[in-house]
């Protein structure tokens, strides 16, 4: 007689390292999206795959683990992305543009029309 024990799929995800590999669908799963959009971003080169299969037995494209989760963690948006910025040597650079004068200049003659800027 086997015993086997069943894992939830939280616990078989827990599981998984980083250098394995998903399937199209399950990737699209994991970011909330359409498996489209998971194929545009590996054409893009944002996400990292490999396809399987030789000849005319096609296995389709799989997608790294690591690279998913690299992924969501570039694109956080809130608490986790303030996280990762406090860490050092992780510190983004401003995005703020050179002084300009003709922009100064404007900015001038709006407070000077009475306008808040």
């Amino acid at each position: 007689m086997t015993l086997r024990l069943a894992l939830t799929p939280a616990e078989v995800a827990a599981q998984r390292r980083d250098d394995d590999a998903v399937t199209v669908e399950e990737a699209a799963r994991i970011l909330g999206c359409d498996q489209s959009m998971i194929r545009k971003l590996l054409r893009r080169k944002k996400l990292s795959g490999h396809r399987v299969g030789l000849g005319e037995i096609r296995g389709g494209v799989r997608v790294d683990l690591g690279s998913l989760r690299a992924y969501k963690r570039r694109r956080a948006i809130g608490a986790a992305a303030d996280d990762d910025r406090d860490q050092p040597g992780q510190a983004k650079p401003g995005r703020r543009r050179a002084p300009n004068p003709a922009h100064d200049e404007a900015l001038a003659q709006l407070r000077a029309w009475g306008i808040p800027v």
